[in-house]
């Protein structure tokens, strides 16, 4: 099973990807890394840490910042004249990932598929 990561902060974005899923879903700005080469089993939200080779949770201004980075990259999908047939998908994550401001507790929510 394959992991996408963000390219620039290597936070984990998909996982458990077979590899025609990692192959669709990657873009220019990730990178993809084999799951069984590492002790932790990635979820979304977590970040590999190059100094340990494995993947960690990730908190406070980091966390913070990286929820509001998925809310921006997913404004333009509440626009009315949005094409996609799973704009409720895209609320529920959204919604989602509001609570997560207000919770540290609270995991990551699998990005919908895009339609």
């Amino acid at each position: 099973m394959y992991t996408l990561l963000d390219l620039h902060s290597s936070i984990v974005l998909y996982t458990g990807l077979t590899r025609a899923e990692m192959k669709a879903k990657k873009t220019n700005r990730m990178r993809f890394c084999f799951e069984p080469d590492y002790a932790t089993t990635p979820q979304p939200g977590m970040k590999l840490d190059y100094k340990t080779h494995d993947f960690v949770n990730i908190t406070g201004n980091l966390r913070y910042n990286e929820i509001r980075r998925l809310l921006d990259e997913s404004d333009w999908r509440m626009t009315t004249d949005y094409p996609g047939t799973d704009k409720e998908d895209w609320i529920t994550y959204r919604q989602s990932l509001r609570v997560m401001l207000k919770d540290e507790d609270e995991g990551f929510p699998t990005r919908p598929t895009t339609t």
